[in-house]
């Protein structure tokens, strides 16, 4: 905090009860120092593990802090869009994950939640353009090919819709009939 008048007060304290302060007081006597900055990559990864908790506030802060440390990294709008979204504000998080596409266009994370986004407002013809380079990259869970199927169906494309439908069923058994 810079009150040296203190910490020399305490030191004295310790010293007495046997403690060698002798690299404490030579910190003290350099003064206050800057904390190190976190790095862009442990402030995101610290905001995913409080996301993952809960904690969206935390989370929220933390990258706010990563976005002013870096504005262009594509994870950090990412993370700012989840955030958004448990904070039912679809709307920020939509310019989220748009920005974030700005930064990298092949991140998938985003363009995957754009789909269910768009899937949700049941804009199909939208949530196929965003979810079938998910589909098509191969990371694709199944749930990804079945909205994206929902959709080729909404909009008549029946074959293509059986197949991804059939291969959300195959990647998870438990969608039934």
């Amino acid at each position: 905090s810079g009150d040296s008048k203190e910490a020399f007060r305490v030191l004295q304290l310790a010293r007495k009860g046997g403690i060698d302060v002798q690299a404490v007081e030579a910190l003290i006597q350099e003064g206050p120092q800057r904390p190190r900055e976190v790095e862009v990559g442990d402030l995101v990864q610290q905001a995913e593990a409080y996301y993952r908790t809960g904690a969206y506030d935390t989370a929220r802060e933390l990258l706010e802090r990563a976005a002013e440390q870096d504005p262009r990294e594509a994870q950090v709008h990412y993370w700012l869009g989840r955030v958004a979204l448990e904070e039912e504000s679809e709307d920020q998080a939509r310019g989220h994950f748009q920005r974030s596409l700005e930064l990298d266009p092949d991140f998938l994370r985003s363009r995957y939640e754009l789909g269910r986004l768009a899937y949700g407002d049941e804009d199909y013809a939208r949530a196929v353009s965003w979810l079938e380079p998910c589909v098509e990259g191969g990371s694709a869970d199944s749930s990804a090919h079945f909205m994206l199927g929902r959709s080729r169906f909404e909009l008549g494309d029946f074959p293509e819709a059986e197949e991804l439908l059939r291969t959300a069923i195959r990647n998870r058994s438990d969608y039934g009939n």
